[in-house]
């Protein structure tokens, strides 16, 4: 009878957890980890969830921030579509917080390649832990 009494409050703890767990990142293009031949046009974001994109920054392997038009979302949504520079060949650094349906901030980043004289690789499926 114990160890029922134990496995039900294990099924409780993991439930609620699931309840609460945050957003993430289900994919993006160019994925995390993929090293591209050509730069790409757009960065796209897709989340489990609606979600306010309130901020995003891609920096070079120098650390140097790339001129992104962008604003803050002000409305919810699972998916974004982001212009991007003409990138020179360097790795890059994406980094995004959103904000939740259930009000927290959720933070994630990624990095992708460009890199003209590597075979190309598409990355991972682009799902990388936000915090």
């Amino acid at each position: 009878m114990k160890s029922l009494k134990i496995l039900s409050w294990s099924v409780l703890l993991l439930a609620s957890g699931l309840l609460r767990a945050h957003t993430h990142l289900e994919a993006a293009a160019p994925a995390d980890g993929a090293v591209l031949n050509t730069a790409p046009a757009t960065l796209d974001l897709t989340f489990g969830e609606d979600v306010q994109l309130l901020k995003l920054t891609v920096t070079d392997a120098a650390g140097a921030p790339q001129d992104l038009d962008f604003t803050p979302a002000a409305k919810a949504a699972k998916a974004f579509s982001i212009a991007l520079p003409a990138l020179a060949p360097s790795a890059y650094t994406v980094n995004w917080t959103v904000l939740g349906a259930d009000g927290h901030r959720v933070e994630g980043e990624f990095a992708f390649a460009l890199d003209p004289a590597a075979e190309e690789s598409a990355g991972e499926h682009a799902e990388h832990h936000g915090h």
